[in-house]
């Protein structure tokens, strides 16, 4: 299977492809990036739902003192959803999926300028509503059956989502430790999302107790006093690469891909948002 560019090469090839303007370019970036001469544009970028908390905030960090691009409109969804909607003509920018089998639509298709760059990476988490009667009986994914804790409703992610991929891999990881036949998506999932951003708002509501959702979902809303997250150990988890690719040849889709491997989106991304940096 096809890998994703590493950081460092990623970089030479940004700054090359947003460096080869004409030298009469006008303007130019805090860091010296050449943009081509007229009015900043405007860039489109289709991304994970589970990225939406952070990327909007890092918008903002984004556009300040930014020759190149005078605003930024994403739309966030599941990313299979998402690359569908790419290879079949929607209009966008940059697209960043929250996995290589989404990205690859993408690329197989042939849709893309240049290789998508690897910038974070997530592992699964159960997650359990604060205003669920099970949040003192859940602390593994066996106990998420219905035959552990009668009447319980659990949700995941559909398996096309990347957050579904990875609950499929943990379910069958814990089947096989437990040996308990009744622990397969059939008989454990009451509820199906099409997004992670879908499925963490039943759980913070208390539409559903619990479910297997990202790392990163589970740090911030637990923060918010909204639910309570159990770890799930390395040996039984499964983890998922966030990768950014161009759709069009442009020197914002380049610029914004860059600023998300820079310390400051790193920082952010970990710190305040629960992502795992790509060199952790």
């Amino acid at each position: 299977m096809k890998r994703f560019l590493p950081l460092l090469a990623v970089l030479s090839v940004v700054l090359a492809a947003c460096g080869g303007y004409s030298e009469t370019a006008r303007s130019e970036t805090s860091d010296g990036v050449k943009c081509p001469t007229g009015t900043p544009t405007a860039l489109t970028i289709l991304a994970a739902s589970s990225l939406a908390n952070a990327f909007n905030e890092a918008k903002e960090k984004f556009l300040v003192n930014q020759p190149c691009v005078s605003d930024i409109t994403f739309s966030f969804g599941s990313s299979s959803t998402l690359a569908t909607q790419i290879v079949n003509g929607s209009p966008a920018d940059v697209f960043v999926a929250a996995s290589q089998t989404a990205m690859e639509t993408v690329t197989t298709a042939g849709v893309n300028e240049g290789e998508p760059t690897v910038f974070s990476y997530n592992r699964g988490e159960i997650m359990i509503s604060g205003k669920s009667d099970f949040v003192d009986s859940v602390f593994n994914v066996a106990d998420m059956r219905d035959s552990a804790n009668k009447g319980i409703r659990v949700g995941l992610c559909v398996s096309s989502a990347p957050c579904g991929s990875i609950a499929d891999k943990i379910i069958e990881k814990s089947r096989k430790i437990s040996k308990a036949s009744d622990l397969v998506r059939a008989a454990f999932a009451d509820t199906e999302a099409a997004s992670a951003e879908e499925l963490v708002t039943k759980i913070e509501i208390g539409e559903l107790d619990a479910g297997i959702v990202y790392h990163s979902d589970c740090f911030s809303s637990e923060r918010k006093g909204l639910v309570q997250c159990r770890e799930i150990p390395l040996s039984l988890n499964a983890t998922t690469e966030y990768a950014a690719v161009a759709l069009k040849n442009s020197a914002g889709a380049q610029i914004f891909i860059r600023f998300l491997l820079s310390k400051e989106v790193q920082t952010l991304l970990n710190e305040k948002y629960g992502f795992y940096n790509y060199d952790q």
